[in-house]
């Protein structure tokens, strides 16, 4: 893996902060990194729009994805995410395109054998990913 957490951290801002995602101003950016069969597993016993679901599931990854849950405070607090973005863990630093995926409220992009493909559908707030990001409860 190339690309450390704060790259990862500064291009998904970038992203955001571009336009070319619908988002409000106030979010949250919580990023992590994981285990394509992992994030599979988790994707599959989610809730979500059947779209994204299906595209998650075929989507070709690499091993380990750069995963990163947009959400406004208040979906924050209630664990739960409307938009995500996945980057190639194995790219480069200055790779200009490490995307695989993106997704707001009413868009999903992402790379289909190589090539852009966009669905325009509506997204509601879904599950923060959590696998081995749980919280442990104090004894």
């Amino acid at each position: 893996m190339y690309l450390n957490a704060s790259i990862v951290h500064e291009r998904v801002k970038g992203l955001v902060q571009s336009g070319v995602m619908s988002l409000p101003e106030d979010l949250v950016i919580r990023v992590y990194l994981t285990s394509t069969r992992s994030l599979k597993r988790e994707v599959a016993d989610t809730a979500m729009a059947a779209d994204l679901k299906n595209i998650l599931l075929r989507l070709e990854m690499p091993q380990f994805v750069w995963c990163a849950d947009l959400a406004t405070p208040t979906e924050y607090a209630a664990s739960e995410t409307s938009g995500r973005v996945i980057l190639d863990a194995t790219a480069g630093t200055y790779e200009r395109d490490p995307w695989i995926m993106w997704h707001d409220q009413g868009t999903i992009a992402y790379k289909d054998v190589g090539r852009g493909a966009k669905v325009e559908v509506r997204i509601e707030p879904y599950a923060l990913y959590r696998n081995n990001l749980k919280e442990i409860a104090a004894c």
